[in-house]
């Protein structure tokens, strides 16, 4: 199943050359979001360094679920690959375990960091 997680990659503000901004979407928008996670993650607790599954396993339990029926509201086809009864299901592979959610990941890191 893929994605994992997901995270915001639409309407984020970002610096563009000359000293401007302007909103922009995508994976490269959404991708510094996550790099900034495991920094966060890695600096609440510090034993996660390196650590990748315990840094992705993290992330993935903390996500905020999201099902497939925001993406595929009353179609009559399966979305993703997913049958339709399974469209409030997570992981699915369209969100993933869900949406990123930093600050339930490292209130998590610092519970086990205690």
């Amino acid at each position: 199943m893929k994605p994992d997680v997901v995270a915001p990659g639409v309407g984020i503000l970002s610096s563009v050359p000359g000293d401007g901004f302007r909103t922009s979407a995508g994976t490269s928008m959404a991708g510094p979001h996550v790099a900034g996670l495991v920094a966060l993650l890695w600096s609440a607790d510090p034993s996660l360094i390196g650590d990748i599954d315990r840094t992705e396993r993290l992330i993935t339990e903390t996500a905020r679920p999201r099902a497939l029926a925001v993406a595929c509201p009353a179609q009559d086809r399966p979305c993703a690959c997913t049958p339709q009864g399974l469209l409030d299901q997570a992981p699915n592979n369209v969100y993933g375990y869900g949406v990123a959610d930093a600050l339930a990941a490292v209130r998590a890191a610092l519970k086990l960091s205690e």
